[in-house]
This record gives structure tokens, C-alpha cells and sequence, in this order.
């Protein structure tokens, strides 16, 4: 594998969620973010769901992948792994597996990275599942992966931007991607779609 693939999707107006309409990455952002807090909360529908907590380039990026795991054997117990991977150029390197409870349909996962100079504090539901120093990407946009039928529910980052940043959000028919500046001066980055309700 080497370039991720934009997934197929589409904006949910009964629920204001961003489904997945074929397996792949949904991109905001642009390669100029350093220091940020991403959160994503995804529901699951199965398959696979996951983030992108850094994506320099489509063939250089981070991302985490979360899957059930197929046992033959009725008597075990069903388990779940969260893989985090980076792709660099043409090759995929691991960087570490977590073993989790099994993922539940119908349930909501949120992610939230933490990224600090090279440090990654990653959480699953309030839960850190990993904490690590990786060098290798020091700026970059975000994404959210899943396969086709699971949906995102919402998207912030929170950080200093960059005056000038970017976002992909006009290429998916009614999403809509918003900068709101606090009082803090951090500025707050929203996806929503036309008939959700102005915030």
C-alpha cells in the first residue's frame, strides 16, 4: 500500500453524520498543523473504523485501524486490536497493536489524539491506548478511516492554526467545514452538514 484512498461519502440529513459510502480516508486540514488536539467520534456499523492522526502526504501519513477478530473457536472469547501503523513512501511500518473489548454495532467511538512537538497521547473513549514519541511527522493534516456503511459523527481540531490553513470540505455534497475563534484565541474546526443546526 502506498497513497491512502479518499473514501466515497455522503452527509446523513436526519442525523448530520458523514457516511461512508466506500472504505477509505475522509481528509481536512492542511500539512502546516503541528501542535493539535483532534477528535473524532465515529459510529460503528462494522468492518473497520479508525483515524488518520497525521497525514503529511497521501503516501505519508499516521493512521490507527480498529478491527474485530475472527475466532473459529466458539469457547474464545471475542477480542478486538487497535494497529498503529505509519506508511512511508512504499513501505508500512508498525508502530504498535493494542488488544481491546470487541466493537458493538450501533455504538460511538471517539478519538482523540493529543499532539505535541513528536508526542502522540491517543485515546479511545476516555481510555489512552497510546503514548508515544514519532519523529517522523512533525506537521500534517487529519483524517477518520472506516469501511463502507460506518459514519462519522463529528470532527474538531483544536489548535493555534496557521493563518491561511486549508480544507477538502467542499468536495463532499453538503459538508460543511467552519473556523470558530474563542476567547482563548484557539481556533475550533467543526464539520457539519446544511441542516444542522447553527452553533
Amino acid at each position: 500500500m502506498s497513497d491512502y484512498i479518499a473514501a466515497t461519502t455522503h452527509i446523513d440529513t436526519d442525523t448530520s453524520s458523514l457516511v461512508f459510502d466506500s472504505e477509505g480516508y475522509y481528509v481536512v486540514g492542511d500539512d502546516k498543523w503541528q501542535d493539535i488536539t483532534f477528535t473524532a467520534t465515529m459510529v460503528y456499523q462494522g468492518g473497520n473504523i479508525g483515524i488518520a492522526p497525521r497525514i503529511y502526504d497521501t503516501n505519508m501519513y499516521m493512521f490507527l485501524t480498529i478491527r474485530n477478530e475472527d475466532t473459529d473457536d466458539s469457547a474464545t472469547e471475542a477480542i478486538a486490536f487497535a494497529d498503529l501503523s505509519a506508511q512511508v513512501t512504499y513501505d508500512t511500518y508498525s508502530i504498535g497493536q493494542v488488544k481491546l473489548a470487541p466493537l458493538i454495532v450501533g455504538t460511538e467511538y471517539t478519538f482523540v489524539v493529543e499532539i505535541v512537538g513528536t508526542n502522540y497521547k491517543i485515546s479511545l473513549n476516555e481510555v489512552v491506548i497510546f503514548n508515544i514519541a514519532y519523529p517522523g511527522m512533525p506537521k500534517g493534516k487529519v483524517g477518520v478511516y472506516a469501511t463502507a456503511g460506518n459514519k462519522c459523527k463529528s470532527i474538531q481540531v483544536d489548535s493555534l492554526f496557521a493563518d491561511g490553513w486549508t480544507s477538502n470540505a467542499s468536495s463532499i455534497p453538503g459538508g460543511i467545514v467552519s473556523i470558530r475563534e474563542l476567547e482563548d484565541e484557539n481556533k475550533y474546526l467543526y464539520l457539519s452538514s446544511k441542516s444542522a443546526p447553527s452553533l
